[in-house]
Formats: structure tokens, C-alpha cells, sequence
């Protein structure tokens, strides 16, 4: 007559210790996908509350051409430029990261090349300050002499229809769309995408009216990715189902030997 073996007897053996090693390996990798989910959603969300300026430059005083400014787009630019007066624009629809709706107020300018580049001056909370913005910067004098700043590189945008009422109020920044009103009777030549400038000019300076565009606007509304969070959860579920399996083998198999000694008797 065999004796009754113990769940401790069963899974010290080597067979069992085996599968103890396989279900701790499938566990670790459980714990690790579901640590990676976890970390994953809360990346997301503190990149989404962070300023989305971009670290890498260009070097100083180059402007990216226009096979490279799909892959430049983001990046900091140093650019210098002339205002071009007569054609200063507001865009609705403008979000800064702080949440706040408002305006940009934009311009036509040029750079030493005579190429035509389209700058973003600075928000506006409201369009009454925009506006008065607008016709500061319009009204000022001339420039005698280029500007040099750093600026944020960005693509076109889908072009929308201007307001009929106010025609230099547009719905976007759309290089396509501004050429025609910069200069409707002639092509002119001009780079790709246009800039966000960061640093204060003369005019978008606080006194003129203007606030720095603010870039990195929250997105989905600032809150965790709970479906990350979840599949975080299922992994570690996972993992402990993992041993919590080799642990029922081995009793299903302390049952089996104990089931043969009782017929053996």
C-alpha cells in the first residue's frame, strides 16, 4: 500500500518544480507587458499637460525647404523676416494650453531670399483685442530692418472659408489660401508651412496687445487612458492566473495518487 502523498511532496519534484519555473517565467512577462501598459497611460497623460515645444533646432539662420518640412514641422527655427504691413490676418478657432479660446493674429512677411513666409505674431483672448492688434500692426511703420527670432516650424492647414462679413478673420492657417490674399494678381515665391514665433517682437509684445502662443494644447481633454489601465490590470491578472494553474496541477495530481493508493488497498 502507497502512502498518501502531500501537496508539498508532489511539487518538490522535479516535474513540478519545472512547471513552477515555466509559470514564474509567464508571470514575470504578464508583470512586465502590464507595468509597461500602466507607465504607458500615464506617459500619455502628463505628456498631454506638458508644453509641446520641440528641443532639436535647426541651425541658426536656415529655413527647412520644402521637400524637408513635412519632417521639420515642430521643430525650433531661426528665421528672419520683414513684416509685410498690408497683410496682417486673425484666425478663429485658436486654443492655448491653459484651455482659453481665442484668436492668432498672423502676417505675411519676408525673408532675405524675398521668399514669402507666413508668421504667427501672438493670441488674442477675444477678437475686439485682436482686431485692435490688427490695425497696430498694420498702422505701424515700416520696417527698416530685418527681424531675427526663433520660431516653432509648422504644416499648412486644411483651408477654410473666410468670414463674408470680415474677410481678414479666416478659419485657418492655410498657405495655399493666404498667397491668394497676399498677393491675388501675382504668384509669388514663398517656403513651406509657416511660424510660430516664441520670442517678443515689436509686435507681439505685451503692449501691442498680443500673448505668446502657447503650443501643446491638452489633448482628450487631459484624462487617463483607462483602456491602458485596464489591459495593465488583465496582464496582471494573467500572471497570477499563471501560477495559480500550476498550483491546481499539482493538486490535481496529489488527488490522482491518492485516488490510486485508496484502489490499490
Amino acid at each position: 500500500m502507497r502512502n498518501k502523498p502531500t501537496w508539498f511532496q508532489v511539487a518538490r519534484r522535479p516535474k513540478w518544480i519545472g512547471g513552477l519555473l515555466i509559470a514564474l517565467l509567464v508571470a514575470a512577462i504578464c508583470g512586465l507587458l502590464g507595468q509597461w501598459q500602466i507607465e504607458r497611460s500615464f506617459s500619455e497623460f502628463v505628456a498631454s499637460k506638458q508644453t509641446a515645444l520641440p528641443t532639436q533646432a535647426q541651425t541658426p539662420g536656415s529655413t527647412p525647404a520644402p521637400s524637408q518640412s513635412a519632417s521639420a514641422a515642430g521643430k525650433v527655427v531661426s528665421i528672419v523676416f520683414k513684416i509685410d504691413r498690408a497683410n496682417v490676418f486673425i484666425v478663429k478657432d485658436r486654443r492655448q494650453i491653459d484651455g482659453r479660446d481665442g484668436y492668432w493674429v498672423i502676417a505675411n512677411s519676408t525673408n532675405p531670399a524675398g521668399k514669402s513666409v507666413t508668421v504667427v505674431l501672438g493670441f488674442a483672448p477675444d477678437l475686439a483685442s485682436a482686431e485692435k492688434a490688427r490695425l497696430a500692426i498694420m498702422r505701424a511703420p515700416a520696417d527698416a530692418d530685418f527681424t531675427k527670432t526663433n520660431g516653432v516650424l509648422a504644416e499648412g492647414e486644411p483651408p477654410l472659408a473666410a468670414d463674408g462679413a470680415k474677410p481678414y478673420l479666416l478659419g485657418s492657417v492655410a498657405p495655399a489660401q493666404l498667397l491668394n490674399l497676399f498677393a491675388p494678381d501675382s504668384a509669388i515665391d514663398a517656403e513651406p508651412g509657416f511660424v510660430i514665433l516664441l520670442n517678443a517682437t515689436a509686435d507681439s509684445k505685451p503692449e501691442a496687445g498680443l500673448e505668446a502662443v502657447t503650443l501643446g494644447a491638452p489633448r482628450g481633454g487631459n484624462e487617463l487612458n483607462w483602456l491602458n489601465i485596464f489591459y495593465g490590470a488583465e496582464w496582471a491578472l494573467f500572471a497570477g492566473f499563471a501560477v495559480f494553474m500550476w498550483w491546481r496541477l499539482v493538486a490535481d495530481a496529489r488527488v490522482r495518487e491518492e485516488a490510486e493508493a485508496k484502489l490499490e488497498a
